[in-house]
């Protein structure tokens, strides 16, 4: 009797030990297939401006952009708005995983004085071998929930004519908690990757990723992500000096555009 429960627990170990080393190249080529798939893309832009042990750190930059588009008001103008006229509904900007598994989200809080220049934020993206997706976001944080992915989604253009509404009217009652800023990171391994085309690399993405064994756990975030993008559509980032990147935020000259703002 002991020897078949010796040779019962070898046979479990030996399953478990196949197991495991199935489970470990599985995972190594389907890692290794996500990167090349995501490197071969020259539409899309990689960078870690710092790597340790457990980190890399992404530095996102956003700087106000006077506007093209003559006195065509801009994301920045609805920041403006929002924190002049509904100072109560708070604003922050965040970095969080988008298929929200247990990360909390980094934030920083944005204050009027915030506005008169560029703002840095500097967060820190927990190194892992499977790939994560992160958004960078702006909205109001009225419930101190230090998050900005779950707030009901309105088209941006919406959101800026209540704003300038309200300015001019009154009765903040009607202004929700907003979304104004919107793009995506994947992070895998050393790599960060952000969209320089995110119309065109969303569905690139989707392409890729439902060729892909693992890829379909994700397909669900990148339609959600696409969503809000399509909402949203904030400008695009740039990357600067390969360490960090930039987001041109636009807005309305003043002095040539003050008489909008009577």
């Amino acid at each position: 009797m002991k020897k078949i429960k010796n040779n019962k627990n070898l046979l479990f170990l030996l399953v478990l030990v196949i197991l495991l080393v199935f489970y470990y190249f599985y995972r190594g080529n389907n890692k290794g297939a996500v990167i090349s798939e995501l490197i071969a893309v020259k539409e899309l832009g990689q960078f870690a401006s710092k790597i340790n042990r457990k980190n890399l750190e992404a530095q996102i930059t956003m700087i106000p952009k006077v506007s093209p588009y003559g006195c065509m008001l801009g994301d920045w103008d609805a920041l403006e708005f929002s924190l002049h006229s509904v100072p109560e509904r708070g604003m922050i900007a965040t970095l969080e995983r988008l298929d929200r598994k247990k990360t909390k989200p980094q934030f920083f809080t944005i204050a009027k004085k915030n506005l008169v220049k560029k703002m840095n934020f500097k967060f820190l993206v927990p190194k892992t071998d499977e790939l994560s997706l992160w958004g960078f976001f702006v909205c109001n944080d009225s419930g101190q929930e230090k998050s900005c992915q779950n707030k009901k989604l309105k088209n941006i253009n919406e959101v800026l004519k209540n704003l300038f509404y309200l300015r001019k009217n009154g009765d903040a009652a009607k202004i929700d908690d907003s979304i104004f800023i919107f793009q995506m990171l994947l992070v895998i391994d050393n790599y960060i990757f952000y969209l320089k085309n995110p119309q065109k690399d969303l569905l690139f993405l989707k392409e890729v990723f439902s060729g892909l064994s693992l890829g379909k756990n994700y397909l669900a975030t990148i339609e959600s992500a696409d969503e809000v993008n399509k909402n949203i559509f904030s400008n695009t980032f740039n990357l600067k000096d390969r360490k960090f990147l930039t987001l041109d935020v636009p807005g309305v000259n003043r002095k040539l555009c003050k008489h909008i703002f009577r």
